[in-house]
């Protein structure tokens, strides 16, 4: 009975999402059918900062305005509690610890910057996502407290955005200098240098700022997606912040200083096809919903990439044993000395229980110091009974699986 109210339940929520979307105004570019071949695919990333949960909204709307952008990954903001019913509506994988929503499964390999999502089997981008802090937001300072530009600078070089951001700036770039796609989302609540030029100055106050959070990214190789596509800001201002706090009127302040502060950033074997705002209907919206339900207009981006190998792997030696065979794991791409090889039944969980296990750094059950490669053997096998078994990689002594290979076992 449980199972058929949960089947039940389930089909309630994807009529009710239907509905929720067949309201929206269709995509014209981004819900094309993505291509790919045997090293490209396309990708869609979105940036969604959903406010507060959604609360302004319901699930249902949230999760409508996702399925109406297309999108394969999403990276959102203030999502409060509301990720895993966002997944279960979406039919999608999510990370809270990072605020991911995925078509794909995503791997979190214990990084405090970024995750892995696997878009293709054995294959793999790199993402991370933030939201920096809110105040002092310096286009008020500009605007209200007489602050000069320099004086903005400063505090933008030195404040709790850039020191938010600050990790991501050493290690994204190193991960795109390995050639793997990478992709930063966010409401980053500052603006872009590329937006507030000279010939934008009169949308600005007068003001030509060289922000230094996008100049920084710019300088490190990042690319602006939305900027790929549209160069000009005075053509495509393309503001997100603000499409008006749904439920509040009026909507938007009437002095509110309107600005592009949600972004999607890339670097590595990544090249943008098309990128456009998700919105109310409205002149900052190029995607347009009869509802939005946030504060904050979206942004899509589609995507052509050549996925990486995952990261860490791991080779036995053999595929198929007799029994009382050493079984010989070769292994790569371990980052700490508590990663772990072990052996499972084919049914088992990581989490219920190996039957043997030694620290990829020692071949022991004890750790010793870290190696990114190297071999694990197990020798003690003549108890094990002919049937299929798994061996897993595993991450800094818990159970995140990095991979795993699947073995056979035959009789003598």
């Amino acid at each position: 009975m449980k199972d058929e109210k949960l089947s039940i339940r389930s089909c309630m929520l994807a009529l009710l999402l239907l509905m929720f979307t067949l309201i929206a105004t269709a995509p014209i570019s981004l819900a094309a059918e993505k291509k790919t071949n045997k090293s490209q695919m396309e990708l869609i990333v979105m940036t969604y900062n959903i406010f507060a949960g959604g609360s302004r909204s319901t699930p249902l709307e949230i999760a409508a305005s996702i399925k109406f952008a297309n999108a394969d990954i999403i990276g959102i903001q203030e999502p409060a509690q509301s990720l895993p019913g966002l997944a279960e509506l979406l039919g999608f994988y999510h990370n809270e610890r990072m605020s991911i929503l995925s078509r794909y499964p995503i791997i979190d390999h214990g990084d405090k910057d970024f995750v892995y999502v696997e878009v293709e089997p054995g294959k793999v981008v790199a993402v991370s996502n933030v939201h920096l802090p809110a105040a002092p937001y310096m286009p008020y300072q500009l605007r209200d407290q007489n602050y000069t530009v320099d004086l903005v600078i400063r505090h933008e070089k030195t404040q709790e955005r850039m020191n938010g951001i600050a990790s991501r700036l050493e290690s994204l770039p190193k991960i795109a200098e390995k050639e793997i796609p990478v992709f930063l989302t966010g409401d980053f609540n500052t603006p872009s240098h590329l937006d507030w030029t000279e010939e934008a100055r009169t949308n600005h106050y007068g003001f030509v700022v060289e922000w230094p959070i996008s100049k920084k990214l710019e300088q490190l190789g990042f690319l602006d997606s939305y900027r790929d596509i549209y160069p000009d800001p005075v053509a495509k201002p393309a503001y997100t912040w603000t499409s008006g706090l749904p439920g509040r009127e009026p909507p938007i302040e009437p002095n509110e200083k309107h600005d592009r502060i949600d972004f999607i950033y890339h670097a590595g074997p990544v090249k943008t096809l098309d990128s456009q705002v998700v919105g109310e209907s409205g002149p900052y919206s190029d995607l347009s919903m009869a509802k939005w339900p946030s504060d904050h207009r979206a942004v899509v981006s589609m995507f052509e990439i050549i996925p990486v190998d995952k990261p860490w792997n791991i080779s036995p030696d053999k595929r198929t044993y007799s029994s009382g065979d050493p079984i010989t794991v070769s292994f790569n791409g371990s980052s700490k000395e508590t990663d772990w090889i072990g052996l499972y039944h084919v049914q088992k969980r990581s989490e219920e229980g190996s039957i043997q296990w030694k620290y990829a750094s020692s071949n022991t059950v004890i750790p010793s110091l870290h190696k990114s490669e190297g071999v694990v053997s197990f020798t003690d096998t003549a108890s094990l009974s002919p049937g299929i078994y798994k061996i897993l990689f595993l991450a800094d002594n818990g159970y995140r699986v990095l991979n795993e290979k699947t073995i056979s076992i035959l009789p003598n």
